[in-house]
């Protein structure tokens, strides 16, 4: 299979930026699940097969399926091709990276408020609460940074330790990691390439 990055806000990436994802690609090849981690899947993601928590466990990322380059006006152009069932896990991680490195080269990271962002956070969160609003978490591909979401979501179970009072107010994340962290449910949004590779082959009943 083949699929590319798409940037709907036509961005103009600083020069050299797609050599600094490729650098960030090639280091997730170390990446491995823990037996802890996949513990904590099997418990929580009760909707996949046993299977498939034993088969993360030996998944590793193999950063030659992705090409990465820039056109002259410096967009991006990235192209993920290979065995289908391996090549659906590089989405995620690509938007994440593409954000945080484009937010670091910009100079946002020289004017950032750690204590600003989580009073903001909080005082959003106190605010959903009061209105009996319930929300997940589901800001990993498009976060500022790995650094600024885990802030945010240590603001929203602050703030639902403080305030809290059964009605609205955070119900999970959709970020595995920070679900194990916090001790959340893992709920919200999910990556839908798997189903929609199914659907192709055999059907929308068959996906869902």
């Amino acid at each position: 299979g083949r699929y590319s990055f798409i940037d709907r806000n036509g961005t103009c990436y600083p020069k050299g930026f797609a050599e600094k994802v490729q650098k960030q690609l090639e280091m997730m090849e170390d990446i491995k699940m823990s037996s802890k981690e996949s513990e904590f899947m099997s418990k929580n993601c009760n909707y996949f097969p046993m299977w498939f928590f034993t088969f993360l466990k030996g998944y590793r990322f193999n950063s030659s399926e992705v090409t990465i380059s820039q056109d002259v006006e410096g967009h991006l152009i990235v192209s993920i091709e290979g065995y289908i069932w391996r090549t659906l896990f590089w989405e995620q991680p690509i938007l994440a990276i593409v954000s945080e490195l484009s937010h670091k080269m910009n100079g946002d990271f020289d004017n950032y408020d750690a204590k600003h962002e989580y009073d903001k956070s909080y005082d959003k969160c106190k605010k959903m609460i009061e209105a009996g609003l319930n929300f997940s978490e589901f800001g990993t591909r498009r976060r500022f940074s790995k650094d600024h979401q885990d802030l945010v979501i240590k603001s929203f179970v602050d703030c639902m330790q403080d305030n809290y009072v059964g009605f609205g107010g955070l119900v999970g994340t959709s970020n595995v990691f920070f679900g194990m962290k916090y001790g959340l449910k893992i709920n919200g949004t999910m990556a839908h390439q798997l189903v929609s590779l199914i659907g192709a082959f055999h059907g929308p009943v068959e996906a869902n």
